[in-house]
């Protein structure tokens, strides 16, 4: 548990305008723009779980 909480901090702390760059905008929208079109509904949860996910989960 000690390792992993360690870890988790060094994440979360790690710059987080990094997940706004253009890249990574361009990717979620093509993310959100797919489960729009397989007509699943897209909401301010999805946008945020992303972010979240790419914070925990770089890549």
């Amino acid at each position: 548990p000690g390792d992993i909480n360690k870890e988790l901090m060094n994440r979360v702390s790690s710059n987080p305008l990094k997940l706004l760059l253009p890249q990574n905008i361009n990717r979620y929208v093509k993310a959100l723009w797919k489960k729009k079109s397989a007509g699943q509904p897209v909401t301010f949860t999805d946008i945020f779980g992303m972010l979240i996910g790419e914070t925990l989960i770089p890549g």
